[in-house]
């Protein structure tokens, strides 16, 4: 799906916990063209889909990621929509993971992102 490169590039970025959101979803969008967000978001979403395979913090730059991908469209436009609210209503997820997924969905059309 993404290359060796491609690979590294995005777990650094979500290994940047320390930062501010907006700064890495910013890296993200400058170190990936366009044209390889869907691709990346794919490989994004195998790594959710199985709980275990990313720290608490790594997921939660992930689901930013996600959202922030397609935040200029609307939710039905989003081919990952149905992940991030599943995650959202899943009853075992941390807390923290779902407050903020919560936060995300509820930024969205607010013009609020920011915040989030």
């Amino acid at each position: 799906m993404i290359s060796v490169q491609d690979s590294k590039t995005l777990f650094s970025l979500l290994n940047a916990d320390q930062r501010p959101l907006g700064e890495i979803i910013s890296d993200f969008s400058s170190k990936f063209p366009l044209e390889m967000h869907f691709r990346i978001c794919c490989s994004l979403a195998v790594l959710l889909e199985d709980k275990k395979m990313l720290k608490p913090t790594q997921r939660l730059v992930a689901f930013a990621i996600l959202h922030q991908t397609h935040s200029s469209q609307p939710f039905s436009a989003n081919p990952f929509i149905s992940l991030v609210i599943d995650a959202a209503c899943d009853d075992v997820a941390e807390k923290m993971e779902r407050a903020f997924i919560l936060q995300l969905l509820g930024s969205a059309g607010a013009g609020n992102s920011k915040e989030v």
